[in-house]
């Protein structure tokens, strides 16, 4: 084996900084963890006095406001030959009343109260080993690359015990290092995490290594070392160990070698690869480390890409092996994370009628309207940024931007809503309320305070009476049924002796919903269903009325404008969305991604709420850089579920939102940080302003009832709710292909609509409901209706909470007891459902032992014996009863429970495969394209899922001089011979990788404030076939020509470009250049500015057609 077989450069660099500067490039702590003869053993109590012997960890940070948390958690790490040992305390004021409701390994742990363990063992700050514990000891694991791709078929095999001891709970792991793939070896590096979520109020978030924007970011995560004799050797990183670079780093193994006692070390290592039982050898190196000195070594290597690859490293000191690691390949290869339809229709499924209201575009948060901090990104990042034109693209793209009254004052908007001609939706604000008296926390008064609502009313009249040529509409606020029941718990809790009007408010809640009994929940407990229920209801009357008075007083004053609804957070909510309906004329509600191939999220909530409403339903699209990064053709599908689900418009919020919360790497626009995505986007609205509308199906057969009491009943401090509607969706539309509607219990005691027009009735949860609700359920069977209830504890209690356990006995016919532990479901020979005898059907969600009465059918036990799901004759029709629910997430992706529901639906004589399933936007034309040729300066960046992609890129020892240095804003790297890696023309690629904090335009711009001419001078070593040069600018760019040479002495003149006027904004100019003859040198000349203007250079990229 030699290095020239292997092609492989050896770098060495000679050290003179310490241990913690080191490992602190990337992150903040470090921890070497002790090695033991022998762990502790787990009792769930930290009681084992080996725990004493490992490294302690403590003062976790809040991840949302990097301040130490007021109920800390410690961490005790240790290892053997065998196992990581991780022992972790929680302190919770709250250790009774822990929120542990996932039993199921790989279920939903994240929203119990739980501890995370993230190990980046090959260190390269992209990868992570994921592993969750909550209360219980039920354990969730994957790997990941970020939070952007996982492997959740790894499994840990981590033993754990758990116990709640005192004012704290505890969690023991042994994690074995056979399933990690790794030898513990003295000296290895790891990045390591440990995170914490706290779901009782205060609710918290906490990391030991603080990790802004959520947990599973390895660039941010802590050091750990594997502490033992490492004979000065440690393994600083394996490198990417992946041949995918969509999420950067690089393949280059780092080891850092100290020589503290001998005159002279002599080391050198090998790094070879194992796939299918054969060999690869991939690099070699050796080094000779001086005495006091501290030196690496870097092995650069190609991967396969495969992930069964497997990496072993040898290191030698004169012939003798001094360190043997191991590790398996980082690679996760992508999966769907979206709905992926097999047989899409577009035109087929298009109506004749022509577009309704979003004809005009679609609703637009203006964040490319705010041009200060988009400057000084565009500085920073060297990309173009024009004020203006994020005006006219409001214009071009059919966007229309949601603005405040003190943005309609502004002239500059004036004369570009007049110049290009877009309208815009007013938010009316209340805020302004604080400086009129009403109490406010957090600079927010309590909406419900007739202040608060005279302000908004003030606001909206007299900002549509002046400025009513601008508007199309009224967005009437975003989130604010969130803020609403947040700020009366808020006050309540904390101002309720000096706010008069928050005992009144109680008392109104008692009055109207909480029977003389129920009124402000009591946010300490979160166990209260029927204090929920009643305040909620409140809230939802209130707003109600607020949504009524915005409408009427917008349409006696402009009744074209149209009035957008309140804008929920995503998923169902139970906010009687249809007694908003007669008050909005478009209704929108934030959806969210959930990187499920086996769900349609957006989907679900957009005909939720278009059936709830019957209105045109415009909601709020999250596909930017929100949940995960998405692709074009993922976004393509999800923008395609809102169509095929009877939405009509798009309502963007197109900031880079993972990126604000991060600490580095922040794009801002979806249009800068995924280019592809923002075109696809656009290409769509444009699509949907111009198309007829799609045919929606208007002959549902079915119903699934949604219950508004039983999700009322939910604590609302996260406004998060289980997800059976969702998944009764799924089975019905998505997999089953039916076409039914969502009714809500309103609608049925209002007599809205009527039940004996649907052939069944799906109900998914409803352990609360009014007893008006079940009795019309039972009319409705009585009288032939068909009703389906997954839920076993369904109609337990009304909302005054009185029983109706005498409605239950005529509903079902049994009765239920204690939860069981099953696993799964065997259907019996007398189903209905068409299945083979004895299929197994896994579950996910309590079981309860039934009892059924003599008229009952029993369709499917449980493995462990009992009914699991039976069949009771009610009069003229029927109920099928589950005794553990099967809306799941689980149970949408299994094949068996899809077969069941399919048979279900057709036997109960539901019309399945219906087209409308089918609908999908066309493919577009959404890829960007490189320039031609290779960037000599090697500073291009492709911009891809919020990710710099470093590509086209020539690493030449190139140089460029300035004639006359800077005066305003200096080149940090100098004045004559700066390498193109280090210099402010050339270092767009540094940007994404420092932390915000040290952001800022001036290092990475150069200022001249005088106003003499300056030539910039381009040396790139050889000649080279040149064609273009790319200049980013501004302030004012004088005259410009562009001369090449072979020799820097006889310069020919190849292009010139005229002087520019004075600009604050980020532009750029591409200059074509057709030298005869490759050349070596380019050089810039620029003439004189205007008397008074700068002339600022941001970035300069020289392109070639080749390195030949």
């Amino acid at each position: 084996m030699t290095k020239t077989s292997l092609a492989c450069a050896i770098l060495i660099a000679t050290l003179v900084r310490g241990f913690a500067s080191q490992y602190g490039a990337k992150g903040t702590v470090t921890v070497v963890i002790p090695r033991v003869e022998k762990g502790p053993t787990l009792t769930g109590t930290l009681s084992d006095p080996v725990w004493q012997k490992g490294a302690l960890l403590r003062q976790f940070k809040n991840i949302e406001t990097g301040k130490t948390v007021a109920w800390d958690t410690e961490a005790f790490l240790l290892y053997d030959s065998d196992y990581l040992y991780v022992g972790v305390k929680c302190h919770d004021i709250y250790a009774d009343k822990l929120v542990s409701e996932v039993k199921e390994h790989d279920g939903p742990v994240w929203r119990d109260d739980c501890i995370e363990l993230l190990l980046d063992t090959q260190h390269n700050h992209r990868t992570a080993f994921h592993i969750a514990v909550n209360t219980i000891g039920t354990v969730a694991d994957a790997r990941r690359i970020f939070d952007d791709r996982e492997d959740t078929a790894w499994t840990s095999d981590a033993q754990v015990k758990t116990s709640v001891v005192g004012g704290a709970w505890v969690a023991e792991l042994a994690i074995p290092f056979k399933a990690l793939g790794v030898q513990p070896v003295p000296g290895l590096v790891w990045g390591l995490n440990i995170c914490r979520q706290k779901r009782m109020p205060p609710r918290e978030l906490s990391a030991w290594s603080n990790t802004p924007g959520g947990f599973i970011r390895p660039n941010n995560f802590g050091h750990a070392v594997l502490g033992g004799d490492d004979f000065g050797i440690k393994l600083l990183t394996w490198g990417n160990l992946d041949s995918d670079n969509l999420f950067g780093g690089e393949n280059v193994l780092e080891l850092e070698i100290s020589n503290s006692a001998q005159d002279k070390r002599v080391i050198s290592a090998t790094l070879e690869s194992s796939l299918d039982q054969k060999q690869r050898p991939l690099a070699e190196g050796n080094i000779n480390v001086p005495r006091g000195q501290t030196s690496l070594l870097k092995l650069p290597y190609t991967p396969s890409g495969n992930p069964h690859e497997v990496f072993t490293l040898k290191v030698l000191e004169n012939g003798k092996l001094v360190m043997s690691a191991t590790n398996p390949s980082a690679a996760v290869p992508p999966k769907p994370r979206v709905w992926q339809l097999e047989d899409p229709l577009f035109e087929q499924l298009l109506s004749s009628n022509a577009p309704g209201d979003q004809k005009n575009g679609a609703i637009y948060w203006f964040h490319s309207g705010s041009e200060a901090e988009l400057r000084a990104f565009a500085k920073e990042y060297g990309l173009r940024y024009s004020y203006e034109e994020a005006f006219e693209e409001l214009a071009t793209k059919k966007l229309m931007p949601i603005v405040q009254t003190q943005t309609l004052k502004s002239e500059t908007f004036q004369n570009m809503a007049d110049k290009y001609g877009f309208k815009a939706l007013l938010e009316p604000d209340f805020r302004q309320a604080a400086k009129q008296g009403a109490p406010a926390l957090d600079g927010m008064p309590y909406i419900f305070d007739p202040r608060c609502t005279k302000a908004y009313l003030d606001d909206l009249k007299a900002t549509v009476q002046q400025y009513r040529k601008y508007l199309w509409g009224i967005y009437s606020w975003d989130e604010l049924f969130e803020i609403a029941i947040n700020k009366g718990l808020d006050f309540n809790f904390s101002m309720r002796e000096s706010y008069p009007f928050i005992r009144e408010v109680e008392e109104s809640i008692k009055k109207e919903f909480g029977y003389g009994k129920y009124g402000f929940p009591d946010t300490a407990k979160e166990s209260d269903p029927f204090a929920w229920i009643a305040y909620r209801k409140w809230v939802n009357r209130r707003l109600c009325e607020f949504q009524k008075e915005i409408y009427e007083n917008t349409k006696k004053i402009a009744p074209e404008l149209k009035v957008v609804s309140f804008d929920a957070t995503a998923g169902h909510k139970p906010y009687e969305l249809d007694a908003l309906a007669p008050y909005v004329d478009i209704v929108t509600h934030q959806l969210y991604p959930s990187g499920n191939e086996n769900r349609q999220e957006f989907g679900f909530v957009t005909k939720f709420v278009a059936d709830l409403t019957g209105k045109p339903v415009w909601p709020c699209t999250h596909v930017e850089n929100y949940a995960y990064s998405t692709t074009a053709e993922e976004t393509r599908e999800l923008m395609s579920q809102v169509m095929r689900n009877g939405g009509k418009g798009f309502h963007l919020y197109l900031q880079d939102v993972r990126g604000q919360r991060a600490q580095s790497g922040d794009t801002k626009l979806t249009k800068y940080g995924c280019p592809e995505r923002y075109t696809a986007i656009t290409q769509i609205v444009d699509l949907a302003s111009r198309m007829n509308e799609v045919a929606i199906p208007t002959d549902p057969d079915s119903a699934i009832l949604y219950s508004e009491d039983h999700y009322q009943s939910f604590p609302a401090f996260t406004h998060t709710y289980s997800g059976e509607p969702e998944y009764a969706y799924t089975f019905l539309g998505p997999v089953a292909r039916t076409w039914f509607r969502f009714v809500n219990d309103n609608m049925v005691a209002n007599g809205k609509v009527n039940l004996k027009a649907f052939k069944a009735v799906f109900v998914p949860a409803a352990k609360y409901e009014r007893r008006k609700v079940v009795e019309q359920l039972l009319e409705y069977v009585r009288s032939g209706g068909k009703l389906v209830c997954a839920d076993p504890e369904a109609f337990m209690w009304s909302p005054d909470g009185t029983s109706l356990g005498d409605l239950r006995k005529d509903l079902f016919g049994v009765e239920i007891s204690q939860a069981k532990d099953e696993k799964e479901i065997v259907v019996a020979d007398s189903n209905i459902f068409g299945l083979p005898k004895d299929t197994r059907l896994p579950i996910n969600s309590p079981a309860f032992a039934m009892t059924p009465s003599n008229a009952a059918q029993i369709l499917a036990t449980f493995s462990g014996g009992g009914p699991a799901v039976i069949r009771h004759k009610v009069g003229k029709g029927y109920v099928i009863l589950f005794a553990s629910n099967p809306f799941t997430e689980q149970a949408v992706g299994n094949p068996a429970w899809k077969d069941l529901f399919k048979r279900l639906a057709e036997d109960l004589g539901l019309k399945t495969g219906r087209d409308i399933w089918r609908f999908k936007f066309p493919p577009m034309d959404a890829e960007e394209k490189d320039p031609q040729g290779i960037c000599l300066t090697g500073n291009y960046i492709r911009w891809q899922q919020e990710r710099p992609i470093d590509v086209r890129n020539a690493a030449i020892p190139g140089t460029y001089s300035y004639s006359l240095p800077a005066d305003k804003v200096i080149d940090e790297a100098g004045e004559i011979r700066i390498p193109f890696t280090k210099g402010n023309l050339t270092d767009r690629k540094i940007a994404p990788c420092l932390d915000k904090k040290v952001l800022a335009p001036e290092r990475f711009v150069v200022t001249w404030k005088r106003q003499d001419p300056v030539s910039v001078e381009f040396d790139f070593a050889k000649s080279y076939p040149l064609n273009s040069v790319r200049l980013w600018y501004s302030d004012q760019l004088p005259e410009l020509t562009v001369e090449v040479s072979t020799d820097a002495q006889t310069w020919v003149q190849m292009a010139t470009c005229p002087k520019q006027q004075p600009t604050k904004d980020v532009l750029d100019v591409t200059i074509p250049l057709r030298p005869e003859n490759p050349c070596r040198y380019l050089r810039l000349n620029f003439g004189e500015r205007d008397e008074g203007e700068m002339m600022t250079l941001v970035e300069c990229e020289v392109w070639a057609d080749s390195l030949e």
